[in-house]
């Protein structure tokens, strides 16, 4: 668990706001509008300190919920003792560990896939697959739209297995209907109504621009991400199921191999799909995980393996999440992002040792950053320069947002994507972009580093603290020309 109590995204922000002021209109959350987990949010946030400790906790109960629901399905098809180790690898998954650790809503995905596949082959349960599908969805209404295929296969298999009779079908979809009306009317209701919904859906599509979709070098970087999230996802325990290879003896059990494939080719392929060919970030591949470990499943129909393969792939799986270095970006890499302007060898390069290594030094870089920003803002607190706008410098890597909860009467304020003379302000419940960058310097401190006011703004700023790097200072009003023009040219 982090020391700091600062939330690591500014989609975190969004949510842990709106549970005081439900929004979608002011990203309070973000579209399509996670209504029912900002519900949960709320109601986890009544038994832990605050909604911040909440996140944590639902994305831990969320990881241990799975677990279950994957033993269950791995059951139906291979031995106990390989279950028990093939679980064993998927909770000390390096992706699994570190999105258990950050604020985010993807381990719900994890716990939403599993348990939807889960009632699909479990055939007594089958009529649950719809009810499962539209709860989920009031979670994350995206993980529930690419669910709907594997959901409509699996429905298909039990239909044709006589196991779903019409009489209970039609009982399962009106159930589903009702369970789907009930988020989705008040998620409505607050949001002024479906036409408002709908553009707002439209104005603030968190997804890119059409486009920039299904062209040449969209695809291959989301080809890249996914390729990378497979590669730490199962890279260990592929190698260890290699060594498997020659080392088995015959099992007995008689197992329907094209089922299996089947299941975790139609849980797989269109959500890969999706990402390839149209958006794909952070940790959407969750989704998928049990998926992969269907497929890595395969080769224990007919062989038993020795513990010592499982052995191997867990310790492979410590090693690297312990072991593996992380390492900052630079500063060419944090200014450069506001308009994603990287070209694909910083991209590359950048991105493997930092954002997406998912490793243990990475969430202590990320607690240490967030950390000594917050011990600033104390010292800003104490020391009177509450009136002032604290600007985040983006060689900081932290977000605005982020702060905003803890700190609601202090006015945080960024560099926008889109940088002339504007930038975007986050105080209360609040944020909204103006113009004036230039002029409101003067009532402004600079969350920066030591490394970006040495290179770019020596001697333009008037140091007032400085924690492990991180550099607290009044621009000085003489210099603001200057480090506008350098703010502009940094950020083209």
């Amino acid at each position: 668990m982090p020391q700091s109590d600062i939330s690591y995204s500014f989609d975190t922000g969004n949510y842990i706001l709106a549970t005081e002021d439900y929004s979608i209109k002011d990203h309070r959350p973000h579209t399509p509008g996670y209504f029912l987990y900002i519900k949960l949010l709320d109601t986890a946030s009544l038994f832990t300190k605050d909604s911040y400790s909440a996140y944590f906790f639902l994305s831990n109960l969320f990881i241990a919920l799975s677990v279950p629901f994957l033993f269950l399905i791995l059951r139906n098809w291979i031995g106990k003792a390989e279950t028990i180790f093939i679980c064993l690898v998927f909770i000390t998954n390096p992706i699994i560990w570190f999105y258990a650790n950050v604020p985010e809503t993807y381990p719900f995905d994890v716990l939403f896939s599993l348990s939807l596949v889960y009632v699909g082959t479990e055939r007594k349960y089958s009529l649950l697959i719809l009810p499962i599908l539209a709860l989920g969805a009031g979670v994350r209404i995206s993980s529930g739209v690419l669910l709907i295929p594997v959901a409509l296969y699996l429905l298909y298999k039990s239909w044709i297995s006589k196991d779903i009779k019409v009489g209970g079908f039609l009982l399962s979809l009106i159930l589903s209907i009702i369970i789907f009306l009930a988020w989705f009317v008040p998620m409505i209701y607050q949001t002024d109504g479906i036409s408002t919904w709908l553009r707002l859906m439209s104005e603030h599509n968190p997804f890119p621009d059409n486009r920039e979709v299904f062209s040449l070098v969209s695809i291959l970087k989301n080809s890249f991400y996914v390729f990378l999230y497979i590669v730490i996802f199962i890279g260990a325990t592929l190698i260890s199921f290699v060594t498997m290879l020659f080392y088995h003896k015959e099992n007995t059990m008689s197992i329907n191999k094209r089922s299996i494939l089947q299941t975790a080719l139609i849980w797989l392929v269109p959500g890969l799909l999706f990402f390839i060919l149209y958006y794909y970030v952070k940790g959407y591949l969750l989704l998928l995980a049990g998926g992969f470990y269907l497929l890595l499943a395969i080769p224990f129909l007919t062989r038993r393996a020795y513990s010592i393969i499982f052995i191997i792939a867990i310790g492979l799986q410590f090693l690297y999440f312990f072991c593996f270095p992380y390492v900052d970006p630079g500063l060419n890499y944090h200014y450069k992002t506001l308009r994603d302007n990287l070209s694909s060898n910083e991209l590359i390069s950048s991105r493997i040792l930092s954002d997406l290594s998912f490793t243990y030094s990475q969430l202590s870089a990320l607690d240490r950053r967030y950390s000594d920003v917050e011990k600033g803002i104390n010292e800003i607190i104490h020391n009177n320069y509450i009136n002032r706008t604290v600007l985040i410098d983006p060689s900081v890597n932290v977000f605005a947002r982020s702060f905003q909860p803890k700190y609601p009467e202090i006015r945080f304020a960024e560099i926008p994507p889109v940088f002339d003379d504007n930038y975007q302000y986050f105080v209360g419940l609040d944020s909204k972009t103006v113009d004036g960058f230039k002029d409101d310097l003067d009532n402004m401190i600079v969350i920066s580093t030591v490394e970006s006011d040495e290179l770019y703004f020596k001697d333009m700023k008037e140091l007032i603290h400085i924690i492990n790097g991180v550099t607290f200072s009044l621009p000085k009003p003489e210099k603001k020309d200057e480090i506008f023009k350098i703010y502009s040219d940094l950020c083209k």
